[in-house]
């Protein structure tokens, strides 16, 4: 899944506070910036610098690829965010962010119900086993498909498909443009990021034509 500007507006807008706070903030970057988790959450004032027009970017080698990336500050959102903790994403557990963010989902949900309609999805290892040993049932639609409720599936690696398919849906950035900032080396790779419905993907097709 990725989440659409919708929603990253009512999540952004949420009263929150404590580490329910932190983890919608340092989930918020990584849905600014398309960064993996080993990434964003280890940005810190060291990661900034100003390019030749006086912007202020992220710079910042990828952990898990050893990719240097260059991330331009193209919301203020996220500008807003990083002033808060003054440049320092918040430190918590990948584990913590994926449960509470789970748990602000669900909150999200009463207000902004596309975040409450049922995905189709597929079980986890741990779930399969779960589901087999009757510890665990999932539900299911008419055609055996296994469905969850859309805040169910966030997870931190979301806000790096939310980066890349809303830049995408902009048709302001090239492939080449949008890989330079998520680090991605194959556009095969990078597009499989890209999370459109059928619907989407026609809504998209009109707009060129038009």
């Amino acid at each position: 899944i990725y989440l659409k500007k919708e929603e990253l507006e009512g999540l952004y807008n949420m009263e929150l506070v404590g580490l329910e706070e932190e983890v919608r903030d340092a989930f918020l970057v990584a849905c600014y910036t398309g960064q993996r988790y080993s990434d964003f959450s280890q940005i810190n004032p060291s990661c900034f610098d100003t390019i030749f027009d006086g912007n202020k970017v992220i710079r910042k080698v990828q952990t898990k690829t050893k990719t240097p990336v260059v991330i331009p500050i193209l919301d203020n959102r996220l500008k807003t965010i990083l002033e808060k903790y003054n440049y320092k994403v918040p430190e918590i557990a990948d584990q913590v962010m994926n449960r509470y963010i789970k748990r602000i989902g669900e909150k999200l949900s009463h207000t902004i119900t596309s975040l409450g309609q049922d995905v189709i999805t597929i079980l986890t290892k741990q779930e399969r086993i779960a589901e087999e040993n009757n510890r665990k049932t999932f539900r299911r639609d008419d055609n055996g498909n296994v469905i969850k409720y859309k805040w169910e599936l966030i997870t931190t690696h979301t806000g790096r498909r939310t980066c890349a398919t809303n830049m995408y849906l902009s048709r302001k950035y090239t492939i080449r443009e949008m890989m330079l900032v998520t680090g991605h080396k194959k556009v095969e790779t990078f597009m499989a990021y890209i999370k459109l419905s059928l619907d989407e993907e026609a809504f998209k097709l009109v707009q060129l034509s038009d």
